[in-house]
């Protein structure tokens, strides 16, 4: 009998063992995957900060080195590319009563306008997604040495339909790529003879906006700086639009934005 019991308490205890050893093998386990996540995540955000010091090192010092961090553990590798081609597109949703802008004419090296390096084409295509709202787009150029701008107002009903001041506007995918469903076509860009700057603001509703063209290439409307950050074998991405800035034009440009009617400014 005493036998017995004994034997009882061994099997109980051997059990016992075997569950608290089972347990313990798989929380080891645990940690161990916790600590491989936690160090990646670490690894993770160094790469996303060498890109971030990628980026800033290229505005800094354009056209300079790749980046390496002060201690050598991370390092970013950097590019540069030109926006510019027929279909124009920075992939960003632009909300009710923002702005997005595409200019017609390039810029020198001193970020002023280069009249000599204009849009060619008579026209271009306004690339947006349809919504339920307005749109206003503004066409800014210049004639004679004097700046002016054309205001034309558009109603959008939400799906392939659209209203120029009481009007019906022809619409279509046209050039656009086909991130867009639907685009402004033949938008007359002849009333300047020098093209300036194409701003659309959404009313009630925003889109993402490109602008595309058959008739030829746009200029560059600034630069892309592409940046991958890299620690150990861990890596991102990271890009950032360089874009010409149209504030420092802001004296005809607010007094367009605001008029009611076409206006020309000296």
């Amino acid at each position: 009998m005493m036998e017995k019991s004994k034997g009882q308490i061994a099997l109980i205890v051997l059990i016992v063992s075997t569950i608290a050893l089972t347990l313990g093998l798989s929380l080891s386990d645990r940690v161990r995957t916790d600590v491989s996540t936690n160090a990646d995540e670490e690894l993770l955000q160094k790469a996303f900060n060498a890109a971030e010091s990628g980026i800033e090192n290229e505005i800094v010092d354009p056209g300079g080195d790749n980046y390496i961090s002060p201690d050598g553990f991370s390092s970013a590798d950097v590019s540069t590319e030109a926006v510019i081609g027929q279909m124009v597109d920075f992939g960003e949703f632009v909300g009710a009563d923002s702005y997005a802008y595409f200019w017609l004419v390039g810029h020198d090296a001193n970020d002023d306008i280069d009249v000599s390096d204009v849009y060619a084409g008579d026209n271009v295509d306004i690339c947006f997604n349809s919504y339920d709202g307005g749109m206003a787009v503004y066409y800014f150029g210049m004639s004679g040495g004097s700046y002016g701008v054309i205001r034309r107002v558009y109603n959008v009903d939400g799906a392939t339909n659209l209203v120029e001041n009481g009007i019906a506007s022809g619409t279509g995918q046209g050039g656009c790529s086909d991130d867009y469903d639907i685009s402004i076509e033949n938008f007359d860009t002849r009333d300047f003879d020098t093209p300036l700057l194409i701003v659309i603001k959404p009313l009630y509703d925003g889109s993402q906006f490109g602008l595309a063209s058959s008739s030829g290439s746009f200029p560059s409307q600034g630069t892309i700086i592409d940046s991958t950050g890299i620690v150990a074998d861990v890596s991102t991405n990271l890009k950032v639009y360089q874009r010409w800035d149209p504030s420092m034009y802001m004296s005809f440009l607010l007094e367009g934005l605001s008029a009611e009617t076409s206006i020309t400014s000296e």
